[in-house]
């Protein structure tokens, strides 16, 4: 899976063994990098990532872009994890057994607390994985409030359930240090899913696994390897 540039040089970083930096000072180019993963339109504006040469399309990426207020674990990625886990579920015949009982005795002592009320109650006799699972709570440990935690977290969903190939982080090293970004780096590679870092400055540093390409605003592309 590579990251390609149309625009500068046709830069091209292999994503399977990188993590690709972009560095863009233009603000133009910088909005186009973003709208190029959330709509990948045909023929990209600026960047577009490949596998087999074939463009990947908007379903098959993601862009995380807000990070003071983020929502990686909101309702929609809940539903698409709680039906995941309700098939796989299902093929562990034991443990739906012990499931199913443990329902049926909640089930049992609920309508033992109702007995003093003149109202006659029924429960379904069907088990709906997906309602239990939102009873009990159930979502991806985040660890005590960090932020890295998160992320890690969130990958590892996005790879469990092939929700995405690549994610385009939008100024993500103004919240990690360079120690959390090499676990973060390291992390998505071993996942297999490509990651895409867009900054709005530059940075002479260039950290494990990176490979950076830096357009000023006299739109001079620099391939820092």
């Amino acid at each position: 899976m590579k990251m390609m540039m149309y625009n500068c040089e046709n830069a091209c970083i292999e994503l399977s063994e990188n993590i690709a930096v972009l560095e863009i000072l233009p603000k133009q180019i910088f909005r186009n990098v973003i709208l190029d993963f959330k709509e990948q339109t045909f023929p990209a504006r600026e960047v577009a990532v490949v596998e087999n040469n074939i463009a990947l399309n908007e379903s098959q990426l993601q862009c995380l872009s807000d990070f003071v207020n983020p929502d990686m674990f909101g309702r929609q990625m809940l539903t698409k994890l709680y039906k995941h886990l309700e098939k796989e579920l299902n093929y562990k015949f034991t443990d739906f057994s012990i499931l199913s009982k443990a329902v049926k005795e909640l089930k049992n002592g609920l309508l033992k607390m109702l007995a003093d009320i003149d109202i006659d109650f029924d429960t379904s006799e069907e088990i709906d994985l997906k309602d239990m699972f939102s009873f009990v709570g159930l979502k991806p440990m985040t660890g005590e409030n960090s932020f890295l935690d998160m992320l890690i977290q969130f990958v590892n969903v996005c790879a469990e359930l092939k929700l995405c190939k690549a994610i385009l982080a939008v100024q993500l090293k103004a919240y990690l240090s360079d120690d959390e970004l090499v676990t973060l780096y390291r992390h998505f590679l071993y996942k297999g899913i490509g990651l895409v870092l867009l900054e709005n400055n530059h940075s002479e540093k260039v950290l494990q696994y990176e490979q950076k390409v830096f357009i000023d605003n006299d739109y001079s592309d620099i391939i820092i390897k």
